[in-house]
This record gives C-alpha cells, sequence and structure tokens, in this order.
C-alpha cells in the first residue's frame, strides 16, 4: 500500500512538472510581412508567355483567392539579355463565400497577369524574371527550358480479359518508345487522353439528360451493347449501321502499369498495386537511349471497328524543368499528406529568390495510336454533347 502511494505522489508530481512547462505562444500574423507572390510556366516553342504577379496571403485568411499586384515592374531576360518589361492585362474576379442560411458574400479583387508575345520560348535557353514592386521586397527567378522529348510510334492492342460481376471487360494495352538522353538526369510527366467514336445506331439508352447552367449532362445508361458490358442478347452482324459516329473524347485519363520506371511519388506505389495512376517520372531506371513505356487504360466495352467505330489515345509526354518537377511533386504529397494527422508537414518548394512560387518551363512532345479507321468518307461525326441536344430539342 505505501508502494502505490509513493507510485501516485510521483505521478502527480509528474503531471504539475510537464503543465508547468506548457507556455502559450501568441501569434502575431500582423507583424509578418507579405511577399511577391510568382507563378509562371514557359513551354518551348510557344509565343504565348503569361506571368501571373501576386500578394501573399496570412495563413489565418479564409478567402480562396490571391490578390494581384498590378504595378510590378516584371523584367524578362533570355540567356543574360534583357527582352522586355512586360505588360500587366487586368481582369476582375470574384469571389463567392458561402455562408450558413444559404447567405452569400461576393469579395472582386483584381486577378491579371503580365503578358509577353514578342519572341517564341526557346528550348534550351535560360529564362529569369526579376519583379519589383513598391513595399515588397525585389524577387528574381529563372528556368531552363528543356527540349521536347523524341518519341516513337505508339502502339495499342484490346483484349478481353475476365472480370467479376460484369460480362465484358477489356484491357487497351500502350508501348510508348522514348528516346532519352544518357548523360543527364530528365524529368517528365505523361498525361493521357482517348476519342472514342461511337456508331449512332448503338446510341445510348436508359437514363436521363439534364442541360443546367454551365453543363450538359447525360446519365444513368450506356451506349447500346456498352455500359457494364456488351449486351449478350446483341448481335452486331444484325445491326444496320446509320451514316453518323458520335464522338466522346476524355482528359486525363486513369493509366495503369507496373512499368518500374514511372515513379512511386504519385498517388501510390504503381509497383504493387493497380490502383496506382501515372503522373511523374524521370530517366532514373531508363539504362539506354530508346526505352519502350508500357502502360494500359481499362474499357467497358468493345470498339466494333467493323460498323466505322474506332478508338484513338493521346499520349502527351511534357520534359520538365527540374523546379518545375520538384514543384509538381511537392504539391502532389503535400494534397496527399494534408488530411493525414500521421503525416510530416511537406513544404512546397519554390525557385522565386526572396517571395514565393514558381518558375518553371516543359516542352511537350504528343503521339497517338488508333483502332479502327478514322475518319470515314462515308461517316458524319458530331460531339455528343451536340448530338444529344438535338435529340431532346435543348
Amino acid at each position: 500500500m505505501k508502494s502505490q502511494i509513493i507510485y501516485f505522489v510521483a505521478f502527480l508530481l509528474v503531471v504539475v512538472f510537464v503543465a508547468s512547462c506548457e507556455k502559450t505562444v501568441e501569434f502575431k500574423s500582423d507583424e509578418i510581412e507579405p511577399k511577391i507572390v510568382v507563378n509562371a510556366v514557359f513551354y518551348a516553342g510557344n509565343r504565348h508567355k503569361h506571368v501571373k504577379v501576386e500578394k501573399s496571403r496570412s495563413i489565418l485568411n479564409d478567402k480562396g483567392y490571391f490578390e494581384a499586384l498590378p504595378d510590378a515592374n516584371v523584367r524578362l531576360y533570355e540567356d543574360g539579355k534583357f527582352i522586355t518589361e512586360m505588360n500587366y492585362i487586368s481582369r476582375i474576379d470574384t469571389f463567392y463565400d458561402r455562408l450558413n442560411y444559404g447567405v452569400v458574400e461576393k469579395y472582386p479583387f483584381e486577378h491579371g497577369v503580365y503578358s509577353d508575345t514578342s519572341l517564341v520560348v526557346k528550348p534550351g535557353s535560360t529564362y529569369r524574371l526579376e519583379v519589383t514592386h513598391d513595399g515588397f521586397d525585389p524577387v528574381h527567378c529563372e528556368t531552363n527550358v528543356p527540349v521536347p522529348v523524341e518519341l516513337g510510334e505508339m502502339s495499342i492492342a484490346m483484349e478481353k480479359i475476365p472480370k467479376q460481376h460484369f460480362e465484358n471487360y477489356f484491357r487497351i494495352k500502350l508501348k510508348l518508345p522514348v528516346y532519352d538522353a544518357e548523360n543527364e538526369v530528365n524529368y517528365y510527366r505523361m498525361r493521357v487522353g482517348r476519342e472514342q467514336g461511337y456508331e449512332a445506331a448503338l446510341k445510348m439508352f436508359g437514363g436521363y439528360y439534364y442541360n443546367g447552367p454551365g453543363s450538359v449532362y447525360y446519365g444513368g445508361g450506356g451506349y447500346y451493347g456498352g455500359g457494364y458490358g456488351r449486351s449478350p442478347s446483341i448481335d452486331i452482324d444484325s445491326v444496320v449501321p446509320s451514316d453518323t459516329i458520335i464522338q466522346e473524347v476524355s482528359y486525363n485519363m486513369m493509366v495503369y502499369s507496373y512499368d518500374p520506371v514511372f515513379s512511386p511519388d504519385g498517388n501510390t506505389d504503381v509497383l504493387t498495386t493497380e490502383s496506382g495512376t501515372i503522373d511523374f517520372f524521370t530517366n532514373e531506371l531508363i539504362n539506354s537511349g530508346k526505352y519502350d513505356l508500357s502502360f494500359r487504360l481499362e474499357s467497358w466495352r468493345d470498339v466494333y471497328t467493323e460498323i466505322g467505330e474506332y478508338l484513338k489515345i493521346h499520349a502527351h509526354v511534357m520534359s520538365l524543368s527540374p523546379e518545375l518537377y520538384f514543384y509538381s511533386i511537392s504539391r502532389q504529397q503535400q494534397s496527399l499528406a494534408m488530411d493525414n494527422p500521421f503525416a510530416e508537414p511537406v513544404p512546397v518548394y519554390s525557385n522565386v529568390v526572396g517571395g514565393i512560387g514558381i518558375f518553371g518551363s516543359a516542352g511537350t512532345t504528343i503521339r497517338w495510336a488508333t483502332i479502327g479507321n478514322y475518319p470515314l468518307e462515308e461517316k458524319t461525326y458530331i460531339e455528343k454533347d451536340e448530338y444529344f441536344k438535338q435529340d431532346y430539342n435543348y
């Protein structure tokens, strides 16, 4: 009993000691000086260059916008030579703060950009921005524009694979040859788009059509013979084709791969799970000048090429400057860690000296591969939304 009393007293002493060590630190946001924020990405071969120059805001500011600095002096240099002072294009935007009980407050704010079209961005050149504004510390940043990567012809194949609960499930397999420089570290990002043409005789069935403010949507159904797989009662040989192909375009498709080149720095480790999607990668594991990237997409529907349907896949491979790569990766990692109480805080990379933001560059190369024949002279092609607007008299 005596020992229990001693332990209890010792515990109380520890609690009192720890409590006495606590210190309240007052956060004085008013004493933090705002900084210049620069955001710009230059693309190789592009004449249009836009630079956003804004004022940083307090972490306690819950308004979802940044205010532009319209009176800044933005000087652009190419390979150390002064090119131009960029012109400001004013834009007024409105932030809508939706409060309780349906109350909405409006906040107009300046949302302009600094622009220049006097020269084409040259791959291999170094560009530098120097920005000054009264009341702020001057900032500068620079980027070396990467040379767009050389790509070979992309191959495509489609195979039917078994999948539980669904009659038809298809895998679109793609290979894309990449010719990479072996003597330097290169950074890439790949985005994949999909364009598909459907025979109007197999137009959408079931579901509903909605044409509201700013959106047109048809849901709840699927293309006949599509949806959750090709219907077992359909004999494609008995279909009477029309002269119309309905086109549907999707961007930033979810892409899967077990290729070790694709970086595990994305949403998940693509080497161990099929739920990982491709985004950023480097040439770290590319040991030769040519490498065939392998990846795939998934589809619930076959492509009936015999009646004029087609499937076209676009692969956009961006060569990224190092600063744009590290900024993008850090933004992605910060987003993934945001709601995780056990994750370490992730600082966002910045190359703006004296301020905040990113000045990066990129060069894009595009390849595509097609299943089926497109276009066909005997077919009329129409976008999905336009087709169903006519069908529903909207």
